[in-house]
């Protein structure tokens, strides 16, 4: 990453204006749902587009490249770096005032990312509680909102899918693509959970707070991954279902992936081998 970019400053800022923003927005309508579609539970949100113009505002005075979920990018096939930006990863959730929802903003020092090994960079804040989560120049930091402590983060103990803690999502239509490649580990991991959004989750397995997540809706874009660099960086992996690392393919955040991302090598061997269970044990089949 540039070293002239403080990427945790920049996301910072611009977290804290989406946050005032959508807390104005709250104050102002109350609860409920601004979906664009709301037949498509997928659509955007009137949210995400108050968070992208402040984000796209804020990134005006750099000649960069910017990427945002929902939007038309901004490029210059000349331009030193690239942004991707996720502005509000869990709308429905900030909507229903549950969860950390994020915002969440990865680096790419050239004009575009063609694989996820070229983000060097990410920057996720929780909209909600306020924690923060970086990773550049080798190193991932954690900032706690509640306590005000600061530190790196490592690379996780090994743990055992027995005392693994996972998080699963079936919703969207999607419960039934996800349930036939996970039943066997609802019965071997510790402890299976659907907490948020893909930017925190993968931000809880990188500091051990989870340790691994199964994405196999069919449905997840790129821009699910940007957070991949803090993973990365504490020696956390990302893999398709069959177990081959995604760090090099070919990447374009507005595609569709399904993913295994863990804390360490070791359990995501574990998942791959449940999930090929999965696939040719009558006991788990879902018809």
């Amino acid at each position: 990453m540039d070293p002239a970019i403080d990427l945790p400053a920049l996301g910072h800022d611009i977290a804290r204006s989406i946050r005032a923003r959508l807390e104005h927005q709250l104050r102002d309508y109350g609860l409920g749902e601004t979906l664009g579609d709301p037949s498509n539970l997928k659509s955007t949100h009137a949210i995400d587009d108050y968070a992208a113009d402040l984000a796209a505002a804020a990134l005006a005075a750099y000649r960069c490249n910017i990427f945002i979920e929902g939007r038309a990018h901004r490029f210059d096939p000349y331009a030193p770096v690239s942004f991707y930006i996720d502005p509000v990863d869990g709308s429905t959730n900030w909507e229903r005032c549950v969860g950390d929802p994020a915002f969440v903003i990865a680096c790419c020092p050239q004009p575009v990312a063609r694989t996820l090994g070229d983000l060097d960079a990410a920057y996720v804040e929780g909209l909600a509680s306020g924690d923060r989560y970086w990773a550049c120049h080798g190193e991932a930091i954690y900032q706690c909102a509640r306590t005000g402590q600061i530190g790196r983060l490592g690379p996780a103990p090994p743990v055992s899918l027995s005392h693994a803690t996972g998080y699963l999502r079936f919703g969207y239509g999607g419960a039934r693509q996800q349930l036939a490649h996970s039943v066997p580990l609802m019965f071997a991991c510790r402890d299976i959970r659907a907490f948020d959004n893909a930017g925190t989750e993968f931000c809880h397995v990188a500091r051990g707070a989870a340790h691994f997540i199964l994405e196999s809706r069919g449905f997840s874009d790129g821009f699910n991954l940007l957070a991949y660099p803090v993973l990365r960086t504490t020696g956390g992996v990302l893999l398709d279902l069959e177990g081959n690392p995604l760090e090099c393919r070919r990447w374009d955040p507005t595609e569709h992936y399904d993913y295994i991302a863990a804390s360490s090598p070791a359990l995501a061997d574990e998942v791959v081998s449940l999930l090929d269970e999965a696939r040719t044990n009558p006991t788990y089949r879902i018809d």
